[in-house]
């Protein structure tokens, strides 16, 4: 409950205050699915506040968690004692979160050739890069307690809290984006599930992607949002990805390599490079620092 006070605040703040001016769309992924969800009917349930979110998007939602093969595997870990096991551990979980497109699409991007198709600027690039060089520092600082804590406290006591009775009360429009190839959660079939207990959902399948990956290279999902959302188009933004990321595999034998067919295989959602290439050692360059414009009134959680 503490947490979700402290997004209602937050999202508050960003909309002005209770009767403020500015709509908000909320993008919750994984957890994050959990906690915009929780946050949504809490901000419904206030005549205040109600009909200030104008927009949900559950990107691969822990509200099947417990139906997961993370839930099956992750709580034996945080059992294991703090060293190598531990370690051990945490290592073993990791090909729950990627997929088959992951390392090759990485190649290309670091090779130089190839780049996300929302990744159009020198800015966007240095952005990633510096997102990209930040994991490795990230992953040995989850505690074996704060691991444990997490599954039992946001995780499970989450999902068991987030029921049917109470989603079907949500009246936001509700976008749900989920990976096929997700091994974390079973988010394809959760997105079915959702749309169906959901008043004001639709859904939107990510091929080929992961839990980790959803909102990558296979996915451009500012594009979603507007065409979901009709009142964030303007003239010169997409409501889909560039036809360019779209098109049949260049790359015949990769394809076939990563067993892929037709568009959706190991070059969808990357286009050839349309500026110089980016060294990492000016990924904090000032002309870069500036983070790209995510949108006013669009909260990720």
């Amino acid at each position: 409950d503490g947490l979700v006070e402290r997004v209602v605040d937050h999202v508050l703040s960003m909309a002005g205050g209770p009767s403020g001016s500015e709509n908000v769309y909320m993008v919750g992924e994984s957890f994050g699915g959990l906690l915009a969800s929780e946050v949504a009917l809490r901000l419904e349930a206030s005549p205040k506040t109600r009909g200030l979110v104008k927009g949900l998007v559950l990107v691969n939602p822990a509200t099947s968690y417990l139906r997961s093969a993370l839930r099956a595997q992750a709580p034996k870990v945080s059992g294991l004692p703090e060293g190598p096991a531990y370690l051990l551990g945490l290592a073993s979980l990791l090909p729950l979160f990627t997929d088959e497109y992951q390392l090759p699409q990485l190649f290309q991007i670091t090779a130089g050739g190839r780049l996300p198709s929302v990744i159009d600027t020198p800015a966007r690039e240095a952005y990633m890069g510096r997102v990209a060089l930040s994991l490795p520092g990230r992953l040995p600082t989850m505690p074996r307690d704060t691991l444990k804590w997490r599954l039992e406290e946001w995780l499970e006591k989450g999902a068991e809290q987030l029921t049917d009775a109470r989603l079907a009360k949500l009246q936001a429009r509700t976008l749900v984006v989920a990976g096929s190839a997700d091994k974390t959660l079973p988010s394809t079939e959760e997105s079915s599930r959702l749309c169906a207990v959901l008043p004001r959902c639709e859904r939107f399948l990510v091929e080929g992607a992961g839990h980790s990956a959803t909102c990558g290279s296979r996915c451009d999902l500012a594009a979603l949002l507007r065409a979901r959302f009709p009142e964030l188009q303007a003239p010169g933004l997409r409501t889909t990805m560039k036809p360019e990321a779209m098109m049949p595999e260049a790359i015949p034998e990769a394809a076939a390599a990563a067993g892929a067919s037709g568009a959706f295989g190991v070059n969808f959602g990357l286009v050839e490079r349309g500026h110089p290439t980016v060294s990492p050692l000016d990924y904090w360059d000032e002309r870069y620092l500036a983070l790209p414009e995510r949108g006013r009134g669009i909260a990720r959680f």
